[in-house]
Parts: C-alpha cells; sequence; structure tokens
C-alpha cells in the first residue's frame, strides 16, 4: 500500500557504463531517461513535492524535487561518465538528510557493481539503525543491463544484511533477468508500490 505522506527519491547511476547500448540499440542511459520521465509523473500524484532526483557516478549531484519535466531535463543535459560511487550517493541521502520522521523510498538504478561494496553495505546498515519500524525506509535497487557481479551484489544487499546488523529488512531488488517482457517504467511503479 502507498502511503501518502512519504517522499520519493530516485538515484540513478550516471556511470560511464550507462553510454552501453542495451539489445534494443538504445543506450541504457535513454532507456532509464524514459522510464524515469514515467516514474516522475506516476510520483507527482503521490508526493505533492516531487521526487528528489539524484545521479552518481565519480561525485554525488542533487537536483532538488522535481517533476516529469525537470527529470526529461537533467537526462538531456546530462552524459554518463565516471566510476560508480553508490555509497557517496547513500551516505549523502541515508546518513546525511534522511530523517526517520519522514518516511521514505528510494529507488536505485544501477547497472554495475559499485566501487566500494563493503561502504555500500555498512551505510545501509547504518541508516537501519536510525529506525524504530520498518515502513519509515524502503531501498528499491532495480538493475538495468546484465552484469552477473552486480545481480549478485544486489542480491546480497536483498538476502544478507539483517545478518550484518541491519536492524530491518529495507532493501528489494529488481535484476534485470527478471523483468520477463515488463517495461523499466512498471517495475518502477512496482517498487514504489511494493
Amino acid at each position: 500500500m502507498v502511503n501518502l505522506k512519504r517522499d520519493y527519491v530516485l538515484a540513478v547511476d550516471a556511470s560511464s557504463s550507462m553510454g552501453m547500448p542495451l539489445p534494443s540499440g538504445q543506450t541504457r542511459w535513454a532507456a532509464v531517461a524514459e522510464a524515469a520521465f514515467g516514474l516522475a509523473g506516476a510520483v507527482e500524484k503521490l508526493d505533492p513535492d516531487g521526487i528528489e532526483v539524484y545521479t552518481f557516478a565519480s561525485k554525488v549531484k542533487e537536483f532538488g524535487s522535481a517533476n516529469a519535466v525537470t527529470v526529461a531535463e537533467i537526462f538531456n543535459t546530462h552524459d554518463p561518465f565516471g566510476s560508480t560511487n553508490l555509497a557517496g550517493l547513500l551516505n549523502v541521502v541515508l546518513l546525511q538528510k534522511w530523517q526517520p520522521e519522514a518516511p521514505m523510498t528510494l529507488l536505485v538504478i544501477t547497472d554495475g557493481q559499485p566501487d566500494d561494496k563493503a561502504a555500500v553495505a555498512q551505510a545501509i546498515v547504518t541508516a537501519t539503525k536510525k529506525m524504530s519500524h520498518d515502513e519509515q525506509l524502503a531501498i528499491a535497487f532495480v538493475q538495468i543491463g546484465n552484469d552477473a557481479g552486480a545481480t549478485n551484489f544486489l542480491k546480497f544487499l536483498d538476502d544478507e544484511l539483517m545478518g550484518m546488523g541491519a536492524k530491518f529488512d529495507v532493501v528489494d531488488t529488481f535484476p534485470a533477468n527478471s523483468f520477463g517482457d515488463r517495461s523499466i517504467t512498471e517495475i518502477l511503479t512496482a517498487a514504489i508500490q511494493d
């Protein structure tokens, strides 16, 4: 059930590998741009102040609240470049900005393995320790592309963080190979309603 008093944050991997083509011929970046546009439109109905948007590559960039139009502009004016600093993104969003009193769903679209896997896991575990009930935070990782190492790492985040001291199981993953015939937009919509 979707909570109307929830904040939605979209974080998109902007590393250089996002410029690679999908089997359709479209780049990963272009496919995600379409999906993010659709998602921003859907979130506008749920969260009137829009969806917070971040990109992460070598650096983390914050774009603030965005609607469908401003999301499209972000993708049109940026090109994928650099490494995958997912830990940097999680530190900013979960440990610096987020307060548990404001329930949040964080959607992370990524195609590869992060630069520092241990720091990614630790940031999520640390964030769960600020929580008093599990509705306060949901993190959905949506994988684009078919990097097996990324699939395995995201599965680890979904299944193993409680064993590393996480207070709640807050991670869900949507690997590329589980999409079937569903579009990225449909996957993201399912993720915000989970």
